[in-house]
């Protein structure tokens, strides 16, 4: 009998795919491992602290205090020079602080009434200001040892302020009553100089409207500016004028200005009008008087009506000092 062996084949075993996976991460996950327990630890990086703040109480405390301002006036007979020694200068500081301010503003032109504005601190006197026309002044500083001048501006700023007002006797004293500062009713008797004459035209019950500037400096008027628009209703007729780049000019774009003013002084009285009878306050009789005397205080400016070329200057009989202006080859006045 023979036996006959057929030799069997077995498939081979694969492994499933979650074991496949996990033999080649296991090395992966293990190495880094072993580099973290083998290497010795790497010391942190910080950034340096920084140093601990200390306040030196003492020296503080020593600290000088804040500066002070105080307004001193110049009394009668008193000076700067005096004003400076009795606040604590020495001579060759007061000597120094006039030298330096002369640079800029001439200190003989402090007079007594004037403000002056003195800045302290714990060393004693560090500035002085003097405000003199109430929008410029004139400062004098302490820079360590020595002393420096110099000018300064005071911040300002314009409002338009609107008055108005009816004449009962003169245009200045209705102005006044009003409340208008006497350069805007001087501006407003001008801006009109060509259409009304102020001491002749006007009636009683005439009426005025202006817009004009005020200039302001630390919450106070302070000056007045140009007249911006302006209105007098004389006799019943309306006078209109519009200021636009320095001249004025009616609704229509006319400009006010014209040949001659219609008066050559302000707000005076009239002493003797135009007659052909007037009695002669020396020859004590009536006589013709043939022009228009205008009473004015001594030392009031006379304007001329117009421009023009003056012919004769001097005295004249009758006349006493006289001025002859050609103006063109119409007019000449005197």
């Amino acid at each position: 009998m023979q036996f006959y062996f057929r030799k069997r084949e077995f498939p081979a075993r694969k492994n499933p795919p979650w074991k496949r996976k996990a033999f080649y991460l296991f090395p992966a996950v293990i190495f880094p491992l072993l580099l973290l327990y083998i290497l010795p630890p790497q010391p942190e990086s910080r950034e340096p602290s920084p140093p601990p703040i200390t306040i030196d109480i003492e020296s503080f405390k020593k600290r000088p205090p804040s500066f002070t301002s105080i307004e001193r006036t110049i009394r009668k007979n008193e000076t700067l020079y005096g004003l400076l020694l009795s606040e604590g200068l020495s001579t060759p500081e007061v000597v120094e602080v006039l030298r330096v301010m002369e640079q800029v503003y001439d200190p003989r032109r402090i007079l007594p009434g004037s403000k002056i504005r003195l800045s302290k601190n714990g060393d004693g006197l560090r500035r002085i200001e003097y405000l003199y026309n109430g929008l410029d002044g004139v400062f004098v500083e302490k820079e360590g040892e020595h002393w420096k001048a110099g000018k300064f501006e005071v911040p300002r700023k314009v409002v338009l302020v609107a008055k108005e007002g009816r004449i009962e006797s003169s245009l200045y004293e209705a102005g006044r009553k009003a409340g208008i500062a006497p350069k805007a009713i001087m501006e407003l008797s001008d801006i009109f100089a060509w259409q009304i004459d102020f001491s002749t035209d006007i009636r009683k019950g005439d009426t005025f409207r202006l817009l004009y500037e005020v200039i302001m400096a630390e919450g106070k008027p302070i000056g007045v500016g140009k007249v911006v628009a302006a209105e007098v209703v004389n006799a019943g007729r309306p006078h209109v004028a519009i200021h636009y780049r320095g001249e004025y000019y009616d609704p229509e774009g006319k400009a006010l200005r014209r040949v001659l003013l219609k008066s050559p002084l302000r707000y005076r009285r009239i002493s003797s009008y135009f007659t052909k009878r007037r009695y002669h306050p020396i020859l004590k009789k009536y006589l013709p008087h043939h022009g228009v005397d205008y009473a004015a205080p001594y030392g009031t400016p006379v304007e001329s009506a117009g421009d023009g070329r003056v012919i004769f200057a001097g005295w004249k009989r009758g006349y006493g000092y006289y001025v002859a202006i050609k103006h063109n080859a119409t007019y000449t006045t005197a």
